[in-house]
């Protein structure tokens, strides 16, 4: 009953924020004051009555013998009987009425309120009010509809079964979870419709420079002798996706996909400064994610023919693979520079709009150094998580051959690497998928344009965690710094023993 009256006071408060708005346009416009508790308390009348209602059912029927005669001992298929709802009792059918009114009287009514709030927006409020007022009325429009779009075939199907007596599990089981739909989209919306905080998304990218720079110093300072060529890789991709940390901080982009040629704006501070600059900043966040992307591949093969070789009892030449790794990143290198020297904006310093930030890019994607570009950043984006998770099960294969000691620091080290290669699977591929789509068929979503930056730049901040915690001498540096299990001698003598073992085995080649 308590989850009935949460939904009651949940569809109520939606509303409520449509009526504040409303209001309060009108009381500025004829210069008079508004009584907010008033209205307040008025709109939470059916949440109190269904409140009262529920309390009353539940003493009500509590107290009836008829519940006595049932076993509430759970069944696994069938679950358990919590309530027998009386619908012909008063507060039944007082509770019934209030769920009706919130969750399909209050969206219909709630239309013609934005109507009335969208007119005396044209004529009374300056063009920036407007703007930020209509994406946010959007939003409560959306909230509000989307409800109804949920509630009115789930509650007509319900009521359906009341009154023939038929028997739909479509009803029974689907009922709840399309109820709990709008819950779950209702905060994106909000995001994305309230303008502080849409543009509150990207600045998460500081916090992933702030860790990459511990990570650098680690690197540099208490990373091993033995690791030569492993320390310079691991340097290399944390430097890059630091690079490309402040990059997207500064840029801050939204991509318009929908539009031809597709459309790129900067709400960081790179807004401030001229439009060509930015455009050249914009390409080169794209030539950085690729290498970062290729880095990490490399790696995972840098390990794997690190002990094919140690198995075969062959040197290898790592110069050469390093280049061809890098193709890539070199191809968009140079493509974007094209780019950036062919389609050049007017390079005088533009007007900034706060709202809709600046344009600092329009990309024909039907040309081809667009295009191969294009191409270059899919290939690292689709291929890169792919090719490393095969490489790793093919060095889990081969750490069988070593000792145990060995093969478990190094199975420690592989699921870092793991664990970087599948989060760009999971964050890169459904974004970059989405990107595509809106690409090819012109579509418009907000989801797209706002939260491609913030999703790709998530596993630039979880990799120098990863790589801190699943690196040995790394882990215990911090665990001696932090006081965390052993004392740091004991730690130092474990960083001399994973010293020696990998100096011995993985990079002896080197």
């Amino acid at each position: 009953m308590l989850h009935q009256v949460v939904g009651v006071a949940a569809s109520t408060s939606i509303f409520y924020i449509f009526y504040f708005k409303f209001s309060t346009f009108h009381s500025m416009i004829n210069y008079q004051t508004m009584s907010t508790i008033r209205g307040f308390l008025i709109f939470y009348i059916p949440t109190l009555i269904s409140l009262v209602s529920s309390i009353l059912i539940v003493i009500r029927d509590t107290s009836d013998t008829h519940f006595d005669t049932y076993n509430y001992a759970p069944d696994i298929e069938n679950g358990i009987t919590i309530a027998f709802l009386k619908l012909n009792t008063l507060p039944n059918m007082l509770n019934l009425s209030c769920i009706l009114i919130t969750t399909i009287g209050i969206p219909i009514i709630t239309i013609p309120m934005y109507k009335r709030v969208k007119n005396i927006l044209k004529n009374h409020v300056s063009s920036k009010t407007l703007r930020e007022t209509r994406c946010f009325l959007r939003g409560m429009t959306i909230q509000t509809i989307f409800p109804l779009i949920c509630s009115f075939p789930s509650y007509g199907l319900y009521f359906y079964c009341l009154l023939t007596g038929a028997d739909s599990e479509f009803q029974q089981y689907f009922q709840t979870p399309l109820t709990c739909l709008p819950t779950i989209i209702d905060p994106i919306i909000t995001i994305l419709c309230v303008v502080p905080y849409r543009k509150s998304l990207i600045p998460k990218s500081i916090r992933a420079c702030l860790l990459h720079g511990c990570l650098i110093y680690m690197i540099i300072r208490k990373s091993p002798k033995s690791f030569k060529l492993m320390k310079f890789l691991l340097l290399q991709t944390s430097i890059s996706q630091l690079f490309l940390a402040c990059l997207i901080s500064f840029i801050q982009n939204r991509i318009i996909a929908s539009k031809l040629p597709v459309e790129v704006r900067s709400y960081g501070l790179c807004r401030y400064f001229n439009s060509h600059f930015c455009y050249f900043i914009y390409m080169l966040h794209q030539v950085v994610g690729v290498a970062a992307a290729s880095s990490i591949c490399f790696m995972f093969y840098y390990k794997f023919v690190t002990f094919k070789s140690a198995l075969d009892h062959k040197k290898i030449s790592i110069l050469w693979r390093y280049i061809i790794f890098y193709i890539p990143t070199i191809a968009s290198l140079i493509l974007s520079i094209i780019i950036v020297v062919l389609d050049p904006l007017d390079g005088s310093t533009p007007q900034i709009d706060e709202d809709n930030g600046l344009t600092i890019a329009y990309l024909k994607m039907n040309t081809i150094p667009n295009f191969l570009n294009l191409c270059c950043i899919a290939l690292t984006t689709f291929c890169t998580p792919i090719i490393s998770l095969i490489m790793g099960s093919k060095i889990r294969k081969s750490i069988h051959f070593k000792s145990s000691k060995t093969m478990n620091q190094t199975a420690i080290f592989l699921k870092g690497l793991v664990i970087q290669a599948i989060f760009p699977l999971f964050c890169y591929v459904p974004m970059f998928s989405f990107y595509y789509y809106c690409l090819l068929t012109g579509s418009q979503y907000y989801f797209q344009e706002f939260f491609l930056t913030p999703i790709v730049c998530f596993p630039v901040i979880i990799d120098p965690i990863v790589t801190m915690y699943f690196i040995i001498p790394y882990r215990n540096f911090i665990k001696s710094k932090f006081k965390f299990g052993r004392s740091s001698s004991q730690a130092a003598i474990q960083n001399a023993m994973t010293i020696n073992n990998i100096s011995k085995v993985v990079v002896k080649n080197t």
